[in-house]
């Protein structure tokens, strides 16, 4: 009898929450240290949080961490350790110019419509931040041009 065929990656539950945390670390605390130049404090936004390095790294750095995601069995386990979090879209999240910084990672590609998603963030975000210079530099500070390319308009951020 043949035994069945090993998966590449480990099994996991239906949640991501915590998932490889350590190793996602660095890349979360540079996004944090890059925020925190322009934007001190308040609440954070991230919205498809995954495993919640990012939100629990910024709330080592004084921001109220709140979690958006679609998948119900993330935002439950968040909301289990105490944590504001919401399963809907971000276009139906109430809550205007509430948030210091909104952090979008890998999220943009997904949305069947970037352009809602993106004016509902702007709507979330408080009026005082600065929007524009903080996503570019998020993106360089994570190693990533909207391009793709290692040259253009966004590689020297």
């Amino acid at each position: 009898m043949q035994a069945p065929p090993r998966s590449s990656s480990p099994r996991r539950s239906q949640s991501d929450l915590g998932y490889d945390i350590e190793r996602q670390r660095p890349v979360s605390a540079r996004m944090v240290e890059r925020a925190a130049r322009y934007a001190q404090g308040g609440s954070w936004l991230d919205i498809g949080f995954g495993n919640g390095s990012l939100l629990f790294t910024a709330e080592e750095w004084g921001y109220v961490p709140v979690g958006l995601d679609l998948r119900k069995d993330n935002v439950h386990a968040l909301k289990q350790l105490g944590y504001e979090a919401h399963s809907l879209p971000v276009e139906e999240l109430d809550g205007r110019e509430r948030f210091t910084v909104i952090s979008m990672a890998d999220v943009l590609e997904h949305m069947p419509f970037p352009k809602a998603g993106l004016a509902a963030a702007h709507r979330l975000l408080r009026q005082d931040a600065d929007m524009e210079n903080m996503v570019w530099r998020l993106l360089h500070a994570n190693k990533v041009n909207p391009d793709g390319s290692t040259h253009g308009p966004f590689s020297s951020i």
